[in-house]
């Protein structure tokens, strides 16, 4: 399963255009990147004496939150991407997962929401659904 989804992120990367402001999800574009970046541009506001507004985004609960129906629509509105949404539909239908508590493990019930925790493919996934639904707050 991981090497299929290796091909079909690697085919995804290079048809679909996709900002390079996710640093921590694109590869070559490291959060530790992001913050020299930043330290940068706070030094250059501070030299210059204007002010500087920055809006930080924690993203953890969204990546658990994103519904499937979501992800399909956003798939399909990266036209690019279109012959492979069925593939992966197919990854991610009759999905199960099952939860441990107090050494305890629960029976496995079905997921449609979220991504597959340890899939390859999901932050490239995470990251289309993200820049189509900012999209228009891009500047």
């Amino acid at each position: 399963m991981k090497l299929w989804e290796r091909v079909i992120e690697r085919r995804l990367m290079k048809d679909i255009l996709i900002l390079k402001n996710y640093f921590g999800f694109i590869p070559g574009r490291s959060t530790t990147e992001a913050i020299h970046l930043i330290r940068r541009l706070i030094e250059l506001y501070r030299d210059r004496k204007n002010d500087l507004c920055m809006v930080f985004i924690d993203l953890e609960k969204t990546y658990d939150r994103i519904s499937h129906e979501v992800l399909w629509k956003c798939l399909e509105k990266k036209e690019e991407s279109v012959a492979y949404i069925p593939t992966i539909k197919d990854m991610y239908e009759g999905v199960k997962t099952s939860s441990r508590t107090l050494g305890r493990v629960t029976e496995n019930f079905p997921t449609d929401i979220g991504f597959h925790q340890g899939s390859i493919l999901n932050p490239f996934l995470f990251t289309i659904v993200i820049d189509e639904l900012t999209k228009g707050i891009h500047s």
